[in-house]
């Protein structure tokens, strides 16, 4: 098959997709003027068609309130499922325009713009509120958070180390008789259920 002829299939294709998303949408807002009319018609609806599950006539609620873009139900991953969460218009932007993910090496620091669909899991966390997306101050103020924590199980490990008592897994080992203090209990339990 020749370039041009495959690339006239992909485009077709392409717009095939474009058109069942369009259609996603004008069926979601359809779908809502009826839950309107009558809130009873997803029992129809379901019966008439049972692959239309309660899950899915919620999915086209949503798209159809405009809680859900359309292109996030073909998208899979950690960025676009966060993205999910967000309100409308930040979905349309951020499908449309990389998300800025503030990186810090030390006391340097730099702004990457990252694509949604390349969003991991620990980046997520920095980059996603609850609610919406975190400004470069806000990723900021969670990246320095984090450095907290993670200098304070590193103080509270080191602690452990020079101690009569060992963590390994979820048991005690004490080496020697000691007296253990307040503190030491709390660290004790820290680790055992950390």
């Amino acid at each position: 098959m020749s370039k041009l002829m495959q690339k006239d299939r992909v485009d077709e294709f392409v717009k095939q997709v474009q058109r069942g998303v369009d259609a996603w949408l004008r069926a979601g807002e359809m779908y809502v003027k009826m839950l309107e009319e009558d809130p009873d018609v997803a029992d129809r609806i379901a019966a008439q068609f049972p692959d239309l599950s309660p899950s899915v006539l919620s999915r086209f609620e949503e798209i159809g309130r405009k809680q859900l873009h359309p292109r996030l139900v073909l998208l899979s991953g950690v960025g676009p499922r966060k993205l999910r969460q967000m309100p409308y218009s930040q979905q349309e932007r951020y499908l449309n325009e990389p998300i800025d993910m503030l990186v810090m090496d030390g006391d340097t620091q730099d702004v990457l713009r990252v694509d949604v669909r390349n969003v991991s899991a620990p980046v997520s966390k920095q980059i996603f509120a609850g609610d919406h997306v975190r400004s470069i101050p806000e990723q900021r103020a969670y990246i320095e958070a984090v450095r907290q924590i993670e200098a304070a199980r590193q103080s509270d490990t080191d602690a452990l180390a020079s101690s009569p008592w060992k963590i390994r897994g979820k048991r005690l080992i004490v080496s020697e008789p000691c007296v253990i203090d307040k503190s030491e209990v709390h660290a004790i339990f820290s680790a055992l259920t950390g």
